[in-house]
């Protein structure tokens, strides 16, 4: 219970404990039968964490120290689960990073791994079941020198990127700035190639010079100018 709140039920009911106790029970019998859809939380253990602002219907989780989560104050429709370590195998040193006025209808972002970055550039708009894994969980390695093959890194997401339903983004990958993640895809490497279509798995180009916009279809005009206008 936060301290503002223990104020004013102290105001409210003095130190009277039987109508706190008939205050808090109406409280729990409300959220269980007209529980809001969405919330916004905050978790973090450890030491040195910052996370200053998380959209609503938003839920950061972080463990292990050092870490940081900077969602740019201006993202105000970003439904998603954001997660830095685990209570059994707590992550350290990590930074994500998401830009201006981004948007999401169900985004999953995993990191497990210590020194591992995630960068998500200004107007990226994400649509449902978009998943960015930044650690396989489980180590690949060499069988003759046992030198770890599968060491995350980061992951890089240009500006103006729009990434399509249940389309997974996996470690150490980088999306250029104005391109398109089709549906399903699952994107493990590098494209450098802006105004650019992904799609498959593994995803690969699949159309190019290609630009898009958050409007509506029925309201885009085909003109010289490429503007969009309402009907």
């Amino acid at each position: 219970m936060l301290e503002t709140e223990k104020t004013l039920l102290k105001q409210k009911y003095g130190h009277n404990k039987w109508l706190l106790a008939i205050h808090m029970l109406g409280k729990y019998i409300k959220d269980i039968y007209h529980a809001p859809r969405f919330r916004r939380k905050i978790i973090l253990r450890g030491k040195n964490n910052r996370c200053p602002y998380v959209p609503w219907k938003c839920t950061v989780k972080i463990i292990g120290d050092n870490n940081t989560v900077e969602i740019d104050p201006s993202v105000k429709n970003f439904k998603g689960y954001i997660k830095i370590g685990d209570f059994c195998e707590p992550a350290n040193n990590c930074i994500i990073r998401i830009g201006k006025n981004c948007t999401s209808n169900e985004t999953k972002i995993i990191i497990m791994e210590d020194n591992t970055n995630l960068s998500i550039g200004n107007d990226c708009m994400f649509s449902c079941g978009i998943t960015f894994c930044l650690s396989d969980l489980h180590p690949l390695y060499c069988k003759v020198s046992n030198k770890l093959l599968n060491k995350s890194k980061e992951l890089i997401v240009g500006e103006h990127v729009w990434i399509g339903m249940h389309a997974t983004i996996l470690k150490n990958s980088y999306i250029a700035k104005n391109s398109i993640v089709g549906a399903y895809a699952v994107v493990a490497g590098k494209f450098t190639e802006e105004n650019c279509v992904l799609a498959g798995n593994p995803a690969r180009v699949v159309k190019r010079q290609v630009c898009w916009h958050r409007e509506w279809p029925n309201r885009y005009r085909a003109d010289s100018a490429g503007e969009y206008t309402e009907n």
